[in-house]
């Protein structure tokens, strides 16, 4: 609903601030409560829910999304990049 700038900060560096466009969620429809785009060509897998709720998704390119119950995106760890060396990104 607006312009947001982000930035990654990984091994205490951080990239070029990046603006983005947050949009509103669609209302839910039969059954769907929420959904997630990642940048991957596909999701080969279905997503993993743990104990607290978090719900845990890996796409084709090797990233690993934690989300919240209700969509939002908690973390983005990039496992692609040197075989898991890489670091989680708030």
């Amino acid at each position: 609903m607006g312009v947001a700038s982000v930035q990654l900060v990984v091994g205490g560096v951080a990239s070029a601030p990046k603006t983005i466009n947050v949009e509103a969620r669609p209302a839910a429809q039969a059954g769907v409560a929420w959904r997630f785009r990642t940048e991957a060509n596909y999701i080969s897998h279905r997503a993993a829910v743990g104990a607290d709720g978090t719900v845990y998704v890996n796409d084709s390119s090797g990233f690993l999304y934690a989300l919240t119950t209700d969509g939002a995106l908690k973390w983005v760890y990039d496992a692609s990049a040197d075989g898991g060396g890489s670091q989680a990104r708030p």
